[in-house]
């Protein structure tokens, strides 16, 4: 599988981030608040402020990678200044610093659910028909249709850049197709996307040895060429899907209740 577990933008927030989120701009505050007194309240306040914005601007509009990279600037800026800034203005640095992490958790969290939301939203057990999902960079698109033309053309046109994911929904059912169709694909399923452990991906036995990235929406990730497939299998499985809502039995499946976690994408 892949070499990376699914990361935490984008499982959303849990407790002890939210912790976090809480308590470390609070306790930045209140350690410089203790150290310079209370004259540095106007300073402590607004690094507390610009600190929340920037990490939640930063997570919530930029892809995972780009904002990671504007949050490691901000950090080895605020380095910089406090080793050489000789100002009362050093003193919100700390603070604007942890709020800056904690605005990262929120805006991970916000983006989080509006992908959740954009990929497709709650399982739907009562709905028969055909759902495609589709981006084309941060732009969403859904189409609804009782054929298998549109997906067919939306995995055709997978360019592994703008274009790196589609999905298909019948009721609880999904499939998405990842990758560049004319190089490697990862192919994901699930009967009932309700449950976690009921995820699999569709693979290549007797691939040669071997890994290759594929990226998937904002993300890339290493696989293994047996974990990839190409664009005749991930048709098939399209095919298939779209009269049946299930996997195709002729090609090779791998389940394990591991692949939600490594899986990549929302849900």
């Amino acid at each position: 599988m892949s070499d990376s577990k699914k990361r935490w933008y984008l499982k959303g927030a849990d407790p002890v981030q939210w912790g976090v989120a809480v308590v470390a701009p609070v306790a930045a505050a209140a350690l410089t608040l203790s150290y310079a007194g209370m004259s540095a309240l106007p300073i402590v306040v607004a690094a507390v402020v610009v600190g929340l914005l920037y990490g939640i601007a930063a997570f919530y509009l930029l892809s995972p990678n780009a904002a990671r990279a504007v949050l490691v600037l901000g950090f080895l800026v605020c380095v910089t200044a406090l080793i050489s800034i000789k100002s009362t203005l050093v003193l919100g640095l700390p603070t604007w610093l942890l709020s800056g992490i904690a605005g990262a958790i929120i805006g991970a969290h916000f983006r989080y659910l509006t992908d959740r939301k954009n990929a497709g939203g709650p399982a739907r057990a009562g709905s028969s028909g055909l759902r495609v999902l589709w981006q084309v960079g941060r732009k969403q698109f859904e189409a609804s249709t009782e054929t298998g033309a549109t997906l067919e053309q939306k995995i055709s046109a997978l360019d592994g850049s703008k274009q790196s994911v589609v999905s298909a929904l019948r009721g609880t059912a999904r499939m998405d197709f990842c990758g560049d169709s004319h190089g490697a694909m990862v192919v994901y399923f699930s009967p009932d996307t309700r449950k976690d452990d009921h995820w699999s991906f569709l693979t290549t036995p007797g691939a040669e040895p071997g890994r290759t990235d594929v990226v998937l929406g904002d993300l890339k990730g290493s696989f293994s060429f047996e974990e990839c497939t190409n664009l005749e299998s991930a048709l098939a499985a399209s095919r298939h899907f779209v009269v049946t809502g299930a996997a195709d039995p002729k090609l090779t499946w791998f389940v394990s209740p591991e692949v939600f976690d490594r899986r990549p994408l929302p849900s």
